[in-house]
């Protein structure tokens, strides 16, 4: 080898002495700062993880608050017609006096706690708890009410005022519909039961061959027995619940100018409505609307032409004594009686322009021996069903204040209203056909931003 290429070997070696210390070190920091990140990033990537787990068990939570107020509602179907803030004190105790009263001062059993439900926090199985915040009813012309709960799984936090850390909000649009009770169908229908011991319904064995209704919190089986009065312990049930008011009495029709009489509503001892030459309701075909002083037909019977609806709206008292006969379609009849002192519900006066004294039908008399096919609705009357005999009784369905004992009724052991498969609701006036609140399946479902936003 020459000179000069050693001498270029030894000068190559001489210029790299040096540069490895300096590179071992940058790789070192290099590597420093590479663990360092991936430490703060699984930090941050468990905390991420932990707040998500956080929300998540919030929102489950949250939707626990939402079945739990859904379920509320369908027990208590009217409550959804109500706004609610947690923050309007008067709202807040709207929806304490309706439950109150919708439990008679208990609890709606497994349900919801009335206590807690009211700006409080409820507890989920040790998991968190959820708060209602808001809903709001269906104003008018909607048909779905909007409600929003909030769901923790960290309750502290909330305490701590820290909501951020874990509170979930979910709105969701609940239908609240008017409709016909199908379902729940009162054949008996009565804001109160005669005291006991007087041979009432259920004082004796007088039975219920359908649903039947009371605002009654104090229903006992001194006043009501199932066992005893109702035809059918699985297929009938007693519904108490006493914020569920009567619908509305309809309105007189404009066009009837004029009262009459029982003879001249009826002169024969058969009588048959519509009568010859009788005009139907405006815009109606089929439906004959009559305004009577009282309804008294004694032993005589009273039938509906097939095909015809026929309405009686009474000033005075009914009674359907002896051997009265009121034949027909299911419901093809039907009586209203006159609340003009506003007895459970609005006053419904039937009288006609210029006559202003005060009616209402506080008397209802129908014999054991009666077959009364009829929808009657009396809300200030007092009835019941007096002695045995062969009749039917009532063949449709009554609503009425209050199911009495003597002189209206008596001990008899048979059905005294049966509530017909047949009938017909939908023959019945509009306001009564949809009487009653539904509520339908959750159709929408949102996140929250707010928690606390109440309205939209």
């Amino acid at each position: 080898m020459s000179a000069k290429l050693r001498w270029m070997l030894w000068r190559s070696t001489q210029s790299h002495q040096g540069f490895a210390m300096p590179v071992a070190m940058g790789v070192g920091v290099i590597l420093m700062l590479l663990g360092m990140t991936m430490i703060v990033r699984s930090q941050d990537d468990r905390q991420n993880a932990i707040a998500l787990s956080d929300r998540t068990k919030g929102l489950s939570i949250a939707e626990v608050g939402i079945t739990r107020t859904q379920s509320l509602f369908q027990r208590a179907p009217e409550l959804a017609r109500l706004p609610y803030d947690h923050k309007d004190s008067s709202q807040s105790n709207a929806w304490v006096q309706y439950l109150e009263k919708e439990v008679c001062g208990t609890t709606l059993g497994e349900v919801i706690d009335v206590d807690q439900i009211i700006d409080d926090w409820v507890p989920v199985a040790n998991t968190g708890h959820f708060k209602i915040i808001g809903y709001e009813p269906p104003g008018t012309g909607e048909t779905s009410g909007t409600l929003r709960v909030v769901g923790t799984n960290d309750i502290t936090s909330i305490q701590d005022n820290n909501p951020e850390k874990s509170l979930q909000a979910v709105v969701v649009d609940i239908p609240v519909v008017s409709s016909p009770p199908i379902g729940q169908e009162p054949a008996l229908w009565v804001a109160t039961f005669d005291a006991p011991g007087n041979g009432n319904l259920g004082g004796g064995n007088q039975k219920i061959n359908g649903n039947v209704q009371t605002k009654d919190c104090e229903v006992t089986s001194g006043l009501f027995d199932k066992s005893k009065n109702l035809s059918d312990l699985k297929k009938w049930k007693l519904n108490i619940a006493p914020a569920l008011d009567f619908p509305p009495l309809p309105l007189l029709p404009s066009h009837i100018s004029s009262a009459l009489t029982p003879s001249q509503l009826c002169g024969s001892k058969n009588c048959q409505l519509p009568r010859s030459g009788d005009n139907p309701d405006p815009g109606t075909p089929n439906i004959y609307s009559y305004l009577v002083t009282d309804l008294d037909i004694g032993n005589n019977s009273l039938s509906v032409s097939s095909g015809s609806v026929v309405r009686l709206y009474v000033q005075g008292n009914i009674d359907l004594k002896g051997n009265a006969g009121i034949k027909g379609e299911t419901n093809a009849l039907q009586i209203y009686g006159s609340n003009g002192k506003g007895v459970n519900g609005p006053a419904m006066n039937y009288a006609v322009a210029g006559d202003t004294k005060i009616y209402e039908t506080s008397e209802l008399k129908i014999s054991g021996t009666a077959d009364i096919y009829a929808f009657i609705f009396a809300p200030a009357a007092m009835a019941g069903i007096n002695g045995g005999g062969n009749g039917l009784g009532i063949f449709g369905a009554i609503w009425i204040n209050t199911w009495a004992g003597p002189p209206f009724g008596s001990n008899s052991n048979k059905n005294v209203v049966n509530l017909p498969t047949s009938f017909n609701w939908s023959l019945l006036p509009s306001t009564l056909q949809n009487s009653f609140s539904k509520i339908q399946p959750i159709t929408a479902w949102r996140q929250e931003a707010d928690p606390f936003r109440t309205s939209n």
